[in-house]
């Protein structure tokens, strides 16, 4: 399976400072072990200095070379040694300066690959990016589940209030999650009166931060159990699945087009990414006819016994007159088929765009791929038939472009394909070995062709039983363009 093509990636955006970007670096080698590529986005300090702040930075990006790190665009500092705002103010002021360069280097990315932003705690206005792009946005937060409590907790404690927390002294205050606290030891900025422009902000960050899509908060939930227990509580604000898998699922749509034939192994390829976290949804083109067809019966059992697929058929299509057209009926299917793309496309329109991950065409559904290639959903190719098939199939496009006759006239004479011993012509699919300007025959020449435009091509077979096929891709003979 083409797993590099589709690998997404995650974008992680922390503040400046070595208390951010370390705890990032650890987030980002969990994602690498999933199977993401991680591009975090850093600033340019906003003092030019030789600090250690600077050279730890520095020792990060070096000694984590499966991380792509891309530094924004400076912009001019604001001016802290003379505003009498606090510095914290003028860091989110800096913040969303950033804002619009962000937004920038987050377009650079096709939207296909990109997951999702992973924005520190202190981020939170680069939510607005997110939103603005419809591109999954969640929360880091690197100081614990038992933090994370009390702190989503205080913007409904302080606005009940008139006077700050300060006023409390050492009084025990009852956050759910963890023990009573002393009023004295919430973090001094936040005990000020609630009006007060720094503690109001502040209280704002908190409230923000669960806004996203989900929170990922650095603890076990053996160590933290009491304040994991919290988040469940529609009192503590924040809703959070401990593991936030489900949150971040993306859905493959897998299209088998028409037929038995082709759903049954499209079913055994769903399997395989649902067991690598994906959801997964199979549009069913109906057939042609209302009848006692067996097919439809195979096609429930399939549904039936795998109900962590979710089946969609498609609203029935008056199919052609079959008998009085003159065409062949494979001509007929595919006309039908490409009937059936506004359908498929206002069934991929009704997944919210962040949460689809992809489209996978049966290698007789080339038409779809002008559905995906419209809305910008990256589109695979499945073939269920095995590697050396394929290496035949990709080659034929070549070797009729060449030729005025059709290869039946070839009879038992040797063709030479890369991949696969020496293999007599007649032994083609027979449609293949009519004249190149027969109408079937220049159908399904440049329906293999298509097929083989799209992002990746998912092949049904073991390396170690056909190397040869699989090692014929890396030649662009096999392949031409691709």
């Amino acid at each position: 399976m083409d797993n590099g093509a589709m690998k997404q990636t995650v974008v992680l955006y922390p503040p400046g400072g070595a208390g951010h970007v370390g705890p990032m670096t650890q987030l980002a080698k969990v994602f690498l072990e999933h199977g993401y590529d991680v591009t975090m986005v850093l600033l340019e300090p906003p003092f030019k200095s030789t600090d250690l702040n600077v050279s730890f930075i520095e020792s990060i990006v070096a000694s984590n070379p499966s991380i792509s790190f891309h530094v924004l665009p400076p912009i001019p500092p604001p001016d802290f040694a003379s505003s009498p705002k606090h510095p914290f103010l003028l860091m989110l002021e800096m913040m969303i300066q950033y804002n619009e360069k962000l937004e920038s280097f987050l377009r650079s990315f096709p939207r296909g690959r990109l997951h999702s932003l992973v924005v520190d705690m202190f981020c939170v206005n680069a939510i607005d990016v997110a939103w603005k792009l419809d591109i999954p946005v969640f929360t880091f937060f690197a100081s614990g589940a038992g933090a994370l409590a009390v702190l989503t907790q205080l913007p409904n404690l302080i606005a009940g209030r008139q006077t700050g927390l300060k006023e409390l002294g050492d009084t025990p205050l009852e956050f759910l999650g963890s023990p009573p606290m002393p009023a004295s030891h919430i973090i001094k900025e936040m005990l000020e009166h609630p009006e007060d422009e720094l503690c109001k902000t502040m209280l704002n960050v908190w409230k923000r931060n669960t806004d996203t899509h989900g929170v990922l908060v650095n603890t076990f939930e053996s160590l933290e159990s009491r304040a994991a227990q919290a988040f469940r509580d529609p009192l503590c604000s924040l809703s959070l699945p401990q593991n936030d898998n489900q949150a971040m699922k993306q859905t493959i749509v897998l299209y088998p087009g028409a037929g038995v034939g082709h759903v049954v192994p499209m079913a055994e390829l769903a399997k395989v990414f649902l067991n690598h976290g994906y959801d997964v949804s199979m549009v069913v083109v109906p057939p042609p006819f209302e009848s006692s067809d067996p097919g439809a019966g195979v096609v429930e059992r399939i549904a039936a016994d795998n109900p962590s697929i979710t089946f969609h058929v498609l609203r029935r299509i008056q199919p052609a007159d079959s008998t009085s057209s003159g065409k062949h009926p494979f001509l007929l299917w595919l006309q039908m088929l490409r009937q059936y793309n506004e359908k498929l496309e206002n069934f991929l329109c009704s997944i919210p765009r962040h949460r689809l991950h992809s489209l996978v065409v049966d290698m007789f559904g080339a038409d779809a791929i002008d559905v995906a290639t419209k809305l910008d959903v990256p589109v695979y190719t499945f073939v269920p038939s095995g590697a050396s098939p394929l290496a035949v199939l990709t080659q034929v496009s070549t070797l009729l472009a060449s030729r005025k006759t059709g290869l039946k006239e070839l009879g038992e004479t040797p063709l030479e394909f890369l991949g696969v011993p020496p293999m007599p012509a007649s032994h083609l699919v027979k449609e293949l070995l009519e004249d190149p300007e027969d109408e079937l025959c220049k159908t399904m020449a440049s329906l293999l062709k298509r097929g083989m435009e799209t992002r990746g091509v998912l092949v049904n077979t073991f390396e170690s039983l056909e190397s040869r096929a699989l090692q014929a891709f890396g030649d662009p003979r096999c392949v031409p363009g691709q």
